[in-house]
């Protein structure tokens, strides 16, 4: 070979460029140092950048090293290249003009990459073959005598006839869209980037030198017949053209492509993945919807009113409210004191008129009050022609407005010196002029003057400073406008006259009158939830009666002032609640819907959290028993991506926006700082998360499924209470996608029948199994034998079975642990449900049962499934010598220590088909049973009654994988899974971002999550 090389270099002098393929990177290496040190010129070697030499040149060769040497390569600065198959494809060296082979040609491939390098004109092709290796010789002359074949057929599809006929095309009579032969596969190829289906192959026909294709579509594809089929033509390009073509026609006319050849806004379209903390994180703004009774416009000097007098418990408030429209709304519970209840009635009163000045007098006094309550409310704002809250708070005398206080407390205020006598003031109501801040008068007779010393007005005994005599307490003091306030210094006052002088700004006329002592009025609390006691009292200030003025509101109406915004806003939020009832078909009490529209965080003492959980579950049975009916031929997977989908955070806010759910919500940060009254309030917007919104249309669905009102004529398939679920989700348009209407579907659960045709296979012992073991007897033999059977002719029933099995325990899982644990918290039932609803758990259920005598189950899986019946074995040995050996401790408990043997995820995994035929089992009694769920429970009642008797709320720390899931969704972190199968083994990985937190591998897929949740539980430094 380096004598070859040599006849190149004195034959090219300077002007050529060689590359030396060889197999092995060793090779490489060798060769290289050979020519460089026989031939005398400079030559480099090429390996690819991620493989390793052997132990004794052990290197690295990287991606910039590569292109270090292919640049000098082309500069010229190194002749000849030696490379491993690295540089066969994909690489550009244009100046090359000789290849060298050394161990010869191995396929027609390695051919034309490797001679496709040289690129110049003239270039030499040269082949080293070891003549004793028969197989390589053999090899090579078979490449070289096939290559005219090879050439020959390549360029076949080059040779375009003139005759060729490509005027084919299709035009839209109505809109004249029209797609031609020639870009008919363009416009399919957009249109197949928006089904969820794309076709599955073509088959191509040939018949007296012309070609047809014909393509085959998957099950799930929106067309009924599944074959589509071109015309004929000599050109395979043409062929392929007009298969596509007679497609585009085919789905215009089944109405999936619209009269401009679009793709239809209800077609099935393919899912666009948005992560869940994303849609957590986005927020819309809405504008709240203004309950109609308390809604109108102040443009009239004249307005009529109802009255309705509030009612704390038995007791009559002296206020009642005024609206343009009457209304009932039920009785309510608000907290006044710690975890008191107090019942909240509103009783009508007659009808009135108010005209100006009287309508504008009871305004002010409205404004007035919430002013005084509320801190920072700045007027009304409001145009007399924007409708907005529009509603009073007067004080009543009997069932009527009380005229002569509303008139007396809105009079212009007086400086106390100026009006009461020292001895009238107890218990008075003062506002203080310098920061009109409101005090209740504690003490009128404190001892203490201007001149005692300041020190927050006690000594350090604790004690009141003595005081002298007041002179006069009740001399005349000029107007306000007139006070003149002394310069503020940061010095500490040495006592009262200089406090109030210097830092307040005010000069004192009378040094010599005596304080009195007063606490800070209460502001409202919030009353719609339990208030913590708190011993803590708000200390007393010492006030001059020069800078106070006295209200008209006494201590007992303000007492009872405090708690109008809790009743006012629990009375808004229930009206908009009937609101809604009225607009959807939900028929359960406001008080329901009003939880199921109220957000965690907010001032009330509830929140959809509780409701949402049941919801999601109803969501996803009626989901899947839609799906299972309107696409009889989808199989679990392409059901499974369906009702993805549709369930879908994603999909349940746009339904949700579609009908303007989110103007019914509770605010999400409401406050009481924030809250205003009529009046004062001119802005109902508000921000909401997209993920609020979903949650709250899935407590809807709970509302809904937990009402009892609704069908009365005849029972419908469904049941009541999923069949109020369901009208909800019909109003919603989730069955749009569908293309069903709530009816068709019904219907289409009363006549289904399953196209499945048994194997006869143990017939009978399934029956004998299901009868005693069960207690069931099916109608249909054809649903028992497709739910024990999962070969490869019975794999769709049996798929499609196990589909909608899972989503019915779902739900009876659920519906037992809301009976159970009926003051639960929200998230632990997540937790229990995933301890129970599981493969895990089910497959534990189908061996101790023995479901697995019944299927059809190979042998290898038969020996998994003997092994960890071994394992159980063992499980329950440890179990009863633990409890052996326990029993006489202090506080032995044999529940726990056999709940902590059965809820025990790391080890023992079953086979996945175990909790497969479970499932399946079920979906086929519910299909059996013509779809009662109550028949399923029935069931598999006896089934669940142990584990679920072992639950408890403290199992739900136990699953590692919510545990990590829900704290990477509170942290706002983006993680993800890769999950990947090698020798019947899985390795599952977790990442965060980037970052690999956690892998474990194990012969199940869930029980490696499962694995690596819990390591990267420790890493994080979770506590299980």
């Amino acid at each position: 070979m380096c004598l070859r090389v040599k006849e190149i270099i004195d034959e090219k002098k300077e002007d050529y460029r060689l590359i030396v393929f060889t197999k092995k990177r060793a090779s490489a290496l060798i060769l290289n140092h050979v020519i460089e040190h026989i031939n005398k010129v400079k030559s480099s070697y090429l390996l690819g950048h991620s493989s390793r030499i052997d132990a004794f040149m052990s290197e690295v060769m990287s991606l910039e090293k590569q292109r270090k040497i292919l640049t000098e390569f082309k500069n010229g600065e190194v002749k000849i290249l030696v490379s491993t198959s690295v540089a066969e494809e994909g690489i550009d060296i244009r100046p090359c003009n000789f290849v060298l082979m050394f161990n010869g040609l191995e396929s027609i491939q390695s051919y034309i990459q490797t001679s496709g390098r040289a690129r110049q004109k003239d270039s030499k092709y040269i082949v080293f073959q070891e003549k004793s290796d028969a197989e390589i010789m053999r090899i090579g002359k078979e490449v070289i005598s096939s290559l005219p074949q090879v050439f020959k057929e390549r360029t076949l599809d080059y040779e375009i006839p003139i005759t060729e006929n490509v005027s084919e095309f299709y035009e839209v009579e109505s809109t004249k869209a029209r797609v031609t032969l020639n870009n008919s596969s363009n416009l399919l190829n957009r249109i197949f980037g928006k089904l969820t289906k794309s076709p599955k192959e073509i088959i191509w026909e040939d018949k007296d030198g012309k070609k047809r294709a014909i393509l085959t579509l998957p099950t799930g594809f929106p067309l009924q017949k599944k074959v589509v089929e071109g015309q004929w033509y000599v050109l395979r390009a043409n062929a392929t053209k007009s298969a596509a073509l007679e497609l585009i026609k085919r789905l215009h006319q089944e109405n999936i492509l619209n009269d401009h050849l679009h793709l239809k806004n209800d077609a099935p379209k393919k899912r666009i993945k948005t992560a869940n903390y994303r849609l957590n994180r986005e927020e819309v703004l809405v504008t709240r919807k203004i309950p109609a009774p308390l809604v109108g416009k102040w443009d009239s000097p004249s307005q009529d009113f109802f009255g309705h007098r509030i009612c704390i418990d038995e007791t009559v408030s002296k206020f009642g409210l005024f609206s343009l429209t009457e209304f009932e709304v039920p009785p309510f519970q608000i907290y006044l004191k710690g975890q008191k209840q107090n019942k909240i009635t509103f009783e009508s009163l007659h009808k009135l008129t108010l005209e100006n000045p009287l309508l504008e007098i009871a305004r002010k006094f409205h404004t007035s009050l919430f002013k005084m309550l509320c801190k920072g409310l700045k007027g009304d704002g409001l145009d007399p022609n924007t409708e907005t809250y529009a509603y009073l708070i007067l004080p009543i005398n009997n069932d009527d407005i009380d005229w002569e206080y509303l008139q007396q407390f809105l009079e212009p205020r007086k400086i106390i010196a100026n009006t009461l006598p020292r001895s009238q003031l107890e218990g008075k109501i003062l506002t203080t002029l310098y920061d009109s801040l409101s005090y209740k008068v504690v003490s009128v007779h404190t001892g203490l003057q201007l001149q005692s010393p300041f020190q927050g007005g006690r000594d350090n005994s604790g004690k009141p400073f003595p005081a002298r005599p007041a002179n006069n307490p009740t001399i005349d003091i000029p107007n306000t406008d007139n006070f003149n306030p002394a310069p503020k210094t940061k010095s500490t006052p040495s006592n009262f006259l200089e406090h109030f002088s210097k830092k307040r700004g005010f000069e004192i006329i009378d040094t010599n009158q005596e304080l009195v002592e007063a606490r800070r009025l209460r502001y409202p609390k919030n009353g719609l939830r339990v208030q913590q006691k708190t011993e803590k009292k708000t200390p007393g200030i010492y006030l001059p009666p020069e800078l106070c003025f006295v209200e008209e509101l006494t201590t007992e109406m303000h007492d009872q002032a405090i708690l109008l915004p809790s009743i006012l806003i629990r009375l808004e939020s229930l009206l908009i609640a009937h609101q809604l009832r009225e607009a959807c078909p939900i028929r359960a009490d406001p008080d329901k819907i009003l939880e199921a529209l109220t957000p965690s965080g907010v001032a009330e003492g509830f929140n959809y959290e509780r409701l949402e959980n049941l919801g999601d579950t109803v969501l996803k049975y009626l989901v899947c028993l839609s799906l299972f009916v309107v696409y009889p031929d989808y199989t679990e997977g392409e059901l499974s991506e369906r009702k993805a989908r549709l369930v879908s955070n994603l999909n349940l806010f746009d339904l949700a926006s579609a009908k303007n759910l989110g103007s019914y919500s509770s605010p999400e940060k409401c406050t009481f700082q924030e809250w205003a009254t009529s009046g004062c309030k001119a802005n109902n917007q508000m921000k909401i998360r997209k993920k609020s919104l979903s949650d709250e249309t899935e407590a809807l669905i709970a509302v809904a499924y937990l009402s009892d009102e609704g069908v009365t004529k005849d029972k419908p398939i469904l049941g009541r209470r999923l069949h109020n679920s369901a009208k909800f989700l019909e109003w919603l348009d989730l069955f749009k996608d569908m293309q069903n209407s709530l009816r068709e579907i019904e219907d289409k659960l009363n006549n289904y029948h399953l196209e499945y045709i048994p194997n006869g296979l143990n017939l009978y012992e399934k029956e004998y199994f299901v009868s005693n073991v069960l207690k069931y007897k099916f109608r249909d033999a054809n649903l028992l034998s497709a739910a024990f059977s999962k070969d490869s002719r019975s794999c769709l029933p049996f798929q499609r079975l196990e589909f909608i099995g899972d989503a019915a325990l779902d739900l009876i899982v659920l519906e037992i642990m809301h009976q159970k644990f009926p003051k639960a918290d929200p998230g632990q039932y997540t937790h229990l449900k995933h301890c129970v609803c599981s493969n895990w758990m089910f497959g534990r259920i189908s061996w101790e049962y023995g479901f697995q005598k019944l299927g059809c189950i190979d042998n290898q899986t038969m020996e998994k499934i003997r092994v960890y019946g071994e394992a159980i074995a063992e499980y329950k040995v440890r179990m009863e010598a633990e409890i052996a050996s326990r029993r006489t401790e202090a506080g032995f408990s044999e529940e726990e220590i056999r709940r902590k043997h059965i809820f025990q995820y790391a080890d023992a995994d079953p086979p996945k088909i175990l909790g497969d035929i479970f499932e399946s089992v079920a979906g086929a009694i519910l299909v059996d049973s013509g779809f009662n769920l109550e028949k399923v429970k029935e069931v598999f009642d006896p089934l669940l009654r142990p584990i679920m008797s072992l639950l408890s709320p403290e199992c739900a720390v136990f699953h590692p994988t919510i545990l990590l899931l829900e704290k990477c969704q509170k942290e706002d972190k983006n993680f993800h899974w890769d999950s990947r199968k090698k020798d019947d083994q899985w390795t599952v990985q977790f990442f965060i971002g980037n970052e690999l937190i956690a892998s474990a591998t194990c012969a199940n897929k869930s029980s490696a999550k499962v694995k690596a949740s819990s390591e990267a539980l420790k890493k994080l430094r979770v506590h299980m």
